[in-house]
């Protein structure tokens, strides 16, 4: 029993990975065909949301501290796309 149940989770988890890459690659596709810039904020917007969600899910989220106007990874390294770096400049 315990054999089929795994079983069971390991397919629904494939599924729905399966469905997330799905899901990212069209919108990778998509962003291809966008300038620089577009891709930029469009990323900065859905990474907003997703921190927004996630502050509302869990009581701790008070240790996110990214935000609009947020400054904290200016001052150390760093790692970004070049769309994002033509976004700063």
């Amino acid at each position: 029993m315990a054999t089929a149940n795994k079983k069971a989770r390991d397919e629904r988890k494939a599924a729905h990975l399966r469905t997330i890459f799905g899901r990212y690659t069209e919108q990778f596709r998509a962003a291809g065909n966008q300038d620089a810039l577009s891709v930029a904020r469009g990323v900065h917007i859905a990474i907003d949301d997703v921190l927004e969600r996630d502050r509302k899910k869990s009581a701790n989220s008070g240790d996110i501290t990214c935000r609009k106007g947020c400054d904290r990874c200016c001052h150390g390294p760093v790692e970004i796309w070049p769309q994002e770096a033509a976004l700063l400049v």
